[in-house]
């Protein structure tokens, strides 16, 4: 453990001093008192929130220790990101994988590395931006990160983009990790692993978040459509409809999907938390659901669709705060919605 915060400490300390000899305009900075003491708060809330995954020290050293923001551009692309990131992920982004924790975003791209858990190789640093098909394994330590971009300025491989001397993104390459990590990366699959489909993650991803392979299993339905809506007016239904999908709206919590089978349609909430069994796509799923006993109107996509529309022309016409107060009844009617899936299978390959 303590070999890990060493190594990182040395490399830091290495691009600290190459750079200063390139003449970069960037000097990365220690924190000062108050911002530790608010670092190191942030980090204990983080903790609380990873439950029984663990924060790797070095990255609780490093969040503790240095200003992020600070070494701007001599880490390349993506720019290193402070604990309260993290924070902000853990608590408001649910599809992101259980195993990972953002330290580094820029432009829709993030780095993460890999938590601590009985299976965890160590903190391993995946790559993912929005538009790419999963995340990537990009380096085998976080300590990696600043000893390529060290290697890269001592070697001469920078370029300037008129804000100061970069160590370009693609300078992070094969060429600057150890042999024995290169011939290893050589010989296993290390991505690209799709956020939204948990069968493309590794296993040990998935058994970190409590799950097995009977649980990702197809079952078929238990209920119809029509079933479900007809006991769901007597008492709460627990069980499972199978249906073509159709993504109707998401939001940073989740997403409605209209199911609809040969007896009727049905409006499902699919938190982002849910695990995911195939890609997203327009298919035949099955969800697990639970419907909450309720004679009330259903929301269906007419009433969300007015309301999102609402919100879109107050936002377009500068009505910020209008816009703000349609977006939380939006949400509020949504978290309310009583038809909700605990889990989503595609029943049908790609």
């Amino acid at each position: 453990m303590e070999s890990q915060i060493e190594r990182l400490a040395e490399a830091i300390d290495s691009l600290c001093a190459a750079a200063q000899a390139s003449g970069a305009a960037e000097v990365p900075r220690l924190l000062d008192a108050d911002e530790q003491i608010g670092a190191q708060a942030t980090v204990c809330r983080i903790k609380e929130a990873l439950g029984t995954l663990g924060l790797p020290v070095e990255i609780e050293w490093f969040w503790t220790t240095w200003n992020s923001s600070s070494f701007g551009l001599l880490t390349g692309h993506p720019g290193l990101t402070d604990p309260g990131f993290a924070l902000d992920v853990l608590e408001d982004d649910d599809f992101w994988p259980h195993a990972l924790l953002p330290v580094a975003y820029e432009s829709h791209c993030f780095l993460a590395v890999e938590l601590e858990y009985s299976e965890s190789p160590g903190a391993w640093v995946f790559d993912y931006c929005y538009a790419d098909d999963g995340f990537r394994l990009r380096v085998s330590s976080f300590a990696a990160i600043f000893e390529i971009a060290a290697a890269t300025f001592l070697s001469g491989d920078v370029i300037d983009h008129g804000r100061g001397i970069l160590a370009p993104g693609e300078s992070i390459d094969s060429r600057y990790l150890d042999e024995r990590m290169s011939r290893r990366l050589a010989a296993e699959h290390h991505g690209p692993f799709d956020p939204m489909n948990i069968l493309e993650q590794p296993a040990r991803w998935l058994r970190a978040r409590g799950l097995d392979e009977s649980s990702l299993a197809v079952k078929g339905a238990t209920h119809t459509i029509a079933e479900l809506a007809e006991a769901q007016g007597r008492t709460e239904v627990r069980g499972t409809i199978v249906g073509e999908v159709v993504p109707l709206i998401g939001i940073g919590s989740g997403e409605l999907e209209l199911v609809r089978d040969e007896t009727g349609v049905v409006v499902v909430w699919v938190p982002g938390s849910v695990p995911r069994v195939g890609s997203r796509h327009d298919g035949v799923f099955e969800y697990d659901v639970v419907a909450q006993q309720s004679d009330a109107p259903k929301l269906t996509i007419d009433d969300v669709g007015l309301d999102h529309a609402a919100l879109l022309r107050r936002a377009l016409a500068g009505d910020v705060v209008g816009a703000g107060a349609l977006g939380v009844q939006l949400s509020a009617s949504i978290d309310d919605h009583p038809i909700v899936a605990t889990a989503v299978r595609r029943t049908e390959p790609q």
